[in-house]
């Protein structure tokens, strides 16, 4: 390792031992699993989503429970895939990078801008916090909707709170950050909207709402990597989750209910707020 890495290296590891005294502290959440070695390739991995042709639900089935089926091996994982493609369902294969589970401090880590070091570390606890839990109970109860939706709100308002602390200069970063967000959920909250109507009530007018959809993404600066995998496995992936952040918004907002409040509790008040959160997402359903 070259000098100019090392004391990258080191001042990464500063950073993140400055958002895990953060989190715990401020958040009520621990960060314990993980961002303790380097590794300057890390691995990628898989997830297949699988969803019905018209339809923006997530397929449920023993194998599936409500969640992506997760494989590190990019061959295995297409595999699985094409099998579910044969039996007429949309698939889609998400490539992720090394930053679940257990993640390692990667080039690309090290590269991110302080905010968004902060951001992933709490991203992830979210998702750890939330399996601890719920150990006790059945994980695939908690759809991956409602968990991705908590790890991106807690975690961007999360780095800006440690920023505000810590780093002001990169709090225009999380603040540029969450408008993005804010704004990308609305108009995704439309479109799911029209697609739900359109697959509803047979109006088969998917391409032309899908087609306006891709260009409202490019026009945010989000293209469409894969066209042939715009299909509803991949809006299963983000629509369903990205469309939920209001809602987890607006649970906070209101200012009697805080972070801290969902985490920094007892084993058995954390499964009962988080049941509320269940609920919450039940309601909401029915207006979006």
């Amino acid at each position: 390792m070259n000098q100019d890495l090392e004391s990258l290296l080191n001042r990464t590891k500063e950073v993140i031992s400055e958002v895990r005294s953060f989190s715990l502290e401020c958040l009520g959440l621990p960060i314990k699993k993980g961002f303790n070695d380097f590794k300057e390739d890390g691995q990628n991995y898989f997830w297949v989503y699988v969803s019905e042709k018209r339809s923006l639900n997530s397929v449920v089935n023993k194998e599936l429970q409500n969640r992506p089926c997760f494989f590190d091996d990019r061959e295995k994982a297409e595999d699985f895939s094409r099998q579910y493609q044969s039996k007429g369902y949309d698939t889609y294969v998400y490539e992720g990078s090394a930053h679940s589970g257990e993640p390692q401090i990667t080039l690309s880590f090290i590269n991110s801008s302080i905010y968004r070091k902060a951001s992933v570390l709490i991203h992830e606890s979210v998702h750890n916090f939330l399996e601890d839990c719920s150990r006790d109970k059945d994980f695939s109860k908690i759809p991956y909707d409602l968990n991705e939706a908590l790890a991106t709100y807690i975690g961007e308002r999360g780095a800006l709170n440690f920023c505000k602390i810590h780093y002001p200069s990169q709090v225009i970063i999380g603040l540029k950050n969450i408008t993005f967000f804010e704004e990308f959920s609305k108009r995704i909250n439309v479109y799911h909207s029209l697609l739900q109507v359109n697959y509803a009530n047979g109006l088969g007018e998917e391409k032309i709402i899908l087609d306006s959809f891709k260009k409202e993404l490019k026009s945010m600066g989000i293209p469409c990597k894969r066209e042939d995998d715009f299909n509803n496995a991949y809006l299963a992936m983000f629509i369903n989750y990205t469309r939920l952040y209001p809602i987890i918004s607006n649970y906070f907002s209101d200012g009697r209910r805080t972070i801290k409040g969902l985490f920094g509790c007892s084993r058995k008040k954390k499964i009962t707020k988080f049941e509320r959160l269940l609920k919450l997402r039940e309601e909401f359903t029915l207006v979006l």
